[in-house]
């Protein structure tokens, strides 16, 4: 090969490294702010379950929406509970739902005096 088919294949090999490293680069960047695949899946799940459950509990859509956007908040941020100790996944998952559910009757929680389930009976 000739100095000037060298300069085409390196050309060619660079813009290709270049394309790959800027590839990785963005699905990266989708998954630090999206999450991964399963991650958005199972958000998309849980709001469906909640809103549902909500509409299933509530007896308005006005009350459903509160109730979902105080369940909503009542899992913001990290867990309030070991799941270490449980027999099972099942029972792991079951007490640490329970935990963060737990503030949703708490009186001090909305700082009305009311829980929010309260809020919700009026």
């Amino acid at each position: 090969m000739g100095k000037n088919a060298d300069v085409f294949v390196v050309d060619d090999l660079l813009g290709w490294l270049v394309g790959l490293a800027a590839d990785a680069g963005r699905k990266k960047l989708v998954t630090l702010v999206l999450g991964s695949d399963q991650e958005r899946a199972l958000r998309q799940a849980t709001v469906a379950a909640v809103k549902a459950t909500a509409a299933q509990l509530a007896p308005s859509g006005d009350q459903a929406e509160h109730l979902a956007m105080a369940v909503g908040e009542a899992f913001r941020g990290a867990p309030k509970v070991a799941l270490a100790g449980q027999a099972t996944l099942l029972e792991a998952l079951q007490a640490g739902i329970a935990a963060q559910m737990a503030v949703l009757d708490d009186p001090a929680a909305t700082g009305t005096g009311q829980s929010a389930m309260g809020l919700l009976d009026e």
